[in-house]
């Protein structure tokens, strides 16, 4: 199995797959393979069936997770994806004659609709920054990029100095697989970025550093926003819900579906849509409050 394994997270790397990548299919497929052991199943692929891997599937529903209580829809959604990829290079490679997964599902994860951030959200959490004598430029420009650039959390704290394009408002970032995209920027936000770089400590190629210099982390990142969360009383602050935002306010203010999804670095429309989604959802609820013939017959 340790064979299979290895070829197929080789494949992925030479791909240009990130270390993280590689890293999250390495442990999905160490708790496939434990399974298999723990269950007298043999560990030769040729010996399996699409049966096996939804027997496999079943077990993820109703495996423990760490912190007790079963797996949630999200991590067994994770570890069905890894095994269905790793069949699937299996019957590339030819090491098995059929693609047993072709008709086995993935388990569906439960859809949480998020809230955005609100105006006065924002507010308060720039105010929590501005409020800061240390660090407050930084974190006060990290807030502004989250929330006009709708980047990642890898993509901020990764990005170089010399990507960023002042004279043209927009700046070079590297999203999931190392793959190059622009991100564009307001007048505001630039000046914020200014302001902080005038005083930023010396140190990483990176813009975004720590207080010594050093270049910033998706982990740090979080902890900064959790930081502010606390001192403006905003629940629910973390890199990823500015993404969020800036998806969904993009699309109330008339944005296009398939601009966002330039923007935002996603491969395929399927995420993008998801957005559209809450979105259409606003639309039923205003149509609902503000229906021509339910207004005109109320007279």
């Amino acid at each position: 199995m340790d064979h299979y394994v290895n070829g197929f997270l080789l494949h992925r790397e030479s791909e240009g797959r990130s270390p993280r990548t590689l890293e999250w299919h390495r442990g999905a497929l160490r708790v496939f393979t434990s399974w298999l052991r723990e269950n007298g199943h043999d560990e030769n692929p040729t010996t399996w069936d699409s049966t096996l891997i939804r027997r496999y599937f079943v077990h993820l529903q109703d495996r423990a997770s760490a912190r007790g209580g079963k797996l949630s829809s999200q991590s067994v959604k994770t570890y069905a994806i890894s095994v269905r990829a790793f069949c699937r290079w299996l019957h590339d490679e030819e090491y098995i004659d059929t693609n047993m997964v072709e008709r086995v599902a993935v388990p569906k994860s439960a859809q949480r609709v998020k809230d955005p951030f609100t105006t006065d959200d924002i507010r308060r959490l720039l105010a929590a920054a501005k409020a800061d004598k240390r660090m407050g430029l930084r974190d006060y420009a990290v807030i502004l990029f989250l929330l006009d650039s709708g980047c990642r959390a890898s993509e901020v704290v990764g990005m170089k100095t010399a990507d960023i394009l002042w004279s043209q408002m927009l700046a070079k970032v590297y999203g999931k697989g190392s793959k190059e995209r622009v991100v564009f920027l307001s007048a505001e936000t630039l000046r914020a970025m200014q302001r902080y770089a005038m005083r930023a400590p010396q140190g990483a190629d990176t813009f975004f550093r720590t207080e010594e210099g050093i270049e910033m982390t998706a982990s740090g990142l979080l902890t900064l926003t959790k930081k502010l969360a606390t001192r403006a009383n905003v629940g629910n602050v973390h890199p990823h819900r500015f993404r969020h935002t800036f998806a969904i306010t993009f699309l109330r203010s008339g944005g296009n579906v398939l601009a966002l999804q330039r923007l935002l670095g996603h491969t395929t429309l399927t995420m993008t849509q998801h957005y559209v989604a809450l979105v259409s959802d606003d639309l039923a609820r205003e149509h609902v409050d503000h229906s021509p013939v339910v207004t005109m017959l109320r007279r």
